[in-house]
């Protein structure tokens, strides 16, 4: 939502940390200008950021921990205020701006980002950096940790393989077949209307629909992450089948809404065709 605003400075209902923020993300546009860098947006963010190797494993979407290596320094002074040599650091542990980047990339890779302080120190800083202070972030993804999601793609593979299936496999891990319609692809920001159908993937409810709608409409941003991620995947008219891995799904607290239930840590199959977006 902040990147997407531009405010004037001289309203008197500006909020202080919004100004402040569009300020800084037009210090780090002067900033890629003057040095001759071409940066992505991140348009949920508004993070700048030069993916230098986008890596071969896993994309850290759903993770517990990160192995990782990085270095924070001053886009203002170039000085270094952090320094991380591959260590195993828990997700919830990291810099907002650090986790954010990491998504970036998949194991292996390496990215630069540019990080508005909101994301980075925040407006205090600390001892070693000052207030609103912008960082810039080189940072390296050694190995992504989910217990629950390596066991869950060991369940899908062996199944697959077992019925002699080949699946295409999204950097984040999950496996899906897919018909592919036409024209544009919806964002995380889009509301869809779409047909759908889920079902049980293994266990003693194998293939036992728990849920199915026709012609229904959702904003993607609302839905479970695997959803989020792969129906942007799609276009208008294409076709769906998606295997979630349970971190994707409804995870260790599973859903006791639906009929039947969703228990712990369930892999979950949906059908989704793409009716449209807007």
């Amino acid at each position: 939502m902040f990147a997407s605003c531009d405010v004037e400075s001289d309203d008197p209902f500006v909020d202080p940390t919004l100004e402040q923020f569009n300020m800084e993300l037009q210090e780090i546009d002067a900033y890629l200008s003057a040095e001759g860098l071409s940066a992505t947006i991140d348009e949920n963010s508004g993070i700048r950021y030069i993916i230098n190797n986008e890596g071969d494993g896993l994309q850290p979407i759903v993770a517990d921990s990160l192995t990782l290596s990085f270095q924070n320094s001053l886009l203002s002074t170039d000085a270094v205020v952090e320094e991380v040599e591959r260590e195993k650091i828990r997700s919830s542990l990291l810099l907002d701006g650090i986790a954010i980047a990491s998504t970036y990339i998949q194991e292996g890779g390496s990215v630069t980002a540019y990080i508005p302080s909101v994301y980075a120190y925040g407006p205090l800083g600390n001892s070693n950096v000052p207030e609103n202070a912008i960082i810039i972030a080189e940072l390296e993804l050694i190995a992504v940790h989910n217990q629950q999601l390596m066991l869950d793609m060991m369940i899908i593979d062996d199944s697959l393989a077992n019925s002699d299936t080949v699946a295409l496999i999204h950097p984040t891990g999950v496996r899906y077949f897919i018909e592919q319609g036409t024209g544009e692809s919806p964002t995380l920001s889009n509301s869809v209307t779409i047909n759908y159908s889920g079902e049980f993937f293994n266990g003693v409810n194998a293939g036992v629909v728990f849920d199915n709608a026709n012609n229904v409409n959702f904003s993607l941003v609302n839905l479970i992450v695997g959803w989020q991620i792969m129906i942007p995947e799609m276009k208008i008219g294409g076709k769906l089948t998606m295997i979630l891995p349970s971190s994707f799904a409804y995870g260790p607290g599973g859903n006791i809404g639906a009929s039947p239930a969703i228990g712990p840590n369930e892999i979950l199959v949906f059908d989704v065709e793409l009716i449209d977006f807007n």
